[in-house]
């Protein structure tokens, strides 16, 4: 190797790009999955954040499902639609039967916490 060689790693040329990001979905898969794994004594999920990054896994998207399926809740961030247009998996998330969206913005954020919060509370088995 010669002092100031660049290295390129022929599977990250490979990598899927949103924006200036690569997503390696091997690692992503490898971390994600198998906490999305419904278990007997898992009360509440949450997953920062389901997008167009994390939906370039085509085994990402049907986990997130089997957890909706679960009825545990479920608290998910999601990215807000641009120019009209939605990522097909975050509008079916959005339309889910039971989904409560908020929007959060530097002026609302504290009070939208605390209906999150109370929110979750009464979702959650009492102890």
């Amino acid at each position: 190797m010669v002092p100031g060689q660049k290295i390129k790693c022929l599977d990250s040329l490979r990598w899927p790009t949103v924006g200036r990001y690569k997503v390696d979905i091997a690692s992503f898969e490898s971390l994600a999955l198998p906490v999305l794994q419904v278990k007997e004594d898992t009360n509440l999920f949450i997953i920062d954040e389901v997008g167009k990054m994390e939906l370039y896994s085509s085994s990402f998207f049907p986990a997130v499902l089997k957890v909706l399926q679960s009825n545990v809740p479920l608290l998910a961030s999601i990215p807000i639609p641009r120019n009209g247009r939605d990522i097909p998996g975050v509008a079916r998330l959005r339309n889910h039967p039971g989904a409560e969206v908020f929007t959060v913005s530097a002026s609302n954020r504290d009070a939208v916490r605390e209906e999150i919060y109370s929110k979750l509370l009464d979702l959650l088995p009492k102890q």
